[in-house]
C-alpha cells in the first residue's frame, strides 16, 4: 500500500515538473508574443459559438461574446449528469452562463468560471419547482481566440452539483470541444 502511494506521488511530481519546466522555458517567447499579439491587434474574435462534451457534461451548446482581449462571457445549454454513475438516467438538463478569463500560465490560457440552472432532471419529473438544482464548473483549459474559424478546446477542472434528489457531489471535470470565432 505504501509502495503504491509513493508511486502516485512520484509520477505526479514529475508531471508537475514537466509542466514548470515548459512553463519556465517557453513562456517568455511563446505566450507573451501571443498575448501581446492578442492585445495589440485588433484580430480577435467579436462573436463564437461553441459545442463540448466529457466526462460530468455530456453535451454543452453556447453562444458568447468577447468584451475584451482578456474576458468573454457566453450562454449555454447544458446536460449534465447529476447521479453517481456516468449514465444517461441520472442526467439533467440546464441553462446557464459562462466567464472566460484569458491569460497564459504553463500550458494553458484560460480560467472558465460556468453556472448552470437544472429545469429538467431525470431522476424526478414530479418536483414541482421550475429549478431543480445547479450544476458550477471551475476549470482551466486552452483556447484560441485570435483566429478565425472553427478551432478546438479544451478544459480540465472541477465541479459540482447540488438538487433536491441527489445530494451535493463533486467531481473533476475534463472537456473537449470545438467553437467557431467570428472575427
Amino acid at each position: 500500500m505504501r509502495k503504491k502511494m509513493r508511486k502516485k506521488i512520484f509520477i505526479a511530481w514529475l508531471l508537475i515538473s514537466m509542466i514548470m519546466s515548459t512553463a519556465i522555458v517557453g513562456q517568455d517567447l511563446e505566450y507573451k508574443s501571443m498575448i501581446d499579439s492578442i492585445n495589440g491587434s485588433k484580430n480577435i474574435r467579436k462573436v463564437y459559438i461553441y459545442s463540448s462534451i466529457g466526462i460530468l457534461e455530456f453535451l454543452a451548446i453556447g453562444v458568447g461574446y468577447q468584451l475584451s482581449p482578456k474576458f468573454s462571457i457566453s450562454v449555454k445549454s447544458s446536460g449534465p449528469f447529476i447521479g453517481g454513475g456516468y449514465i444517461f438516467p441520472n442526467g439533467a438538463e440546464g441553462i446557464g452562463t459562462k466567464i472566460s478569463y484569458y491569460v497564459p500560465f504553463s500550458i494553458f490560457n484560460c480560467i472558465n468560471f460556468e453556472s448552470i440552472l437544472l429545469l429538467h432532471q431525470t431522476l424526478d419529473d414530479q418536483t414541482p419547482a421550475f429549478i431543480k438544482g445547479y450544476f458550477l464548473d471551475i476549470n482551466i483549459g486552452k483556447e484560441i481566440i485570435d483566429k478565425n474559424g472553427l478551432r478546438v478546446f479544451w478544459g480540465v477542472g472541477i465541479c459540482g452539483n447540488d438538487t433536491a434528489d441527489v445530494p451535493g457531489r463533486f467531481f473533476y471535470s475534463i472537456k473537449i470541444g470545438l467553437n467557431y470565432n467570428f472575427l
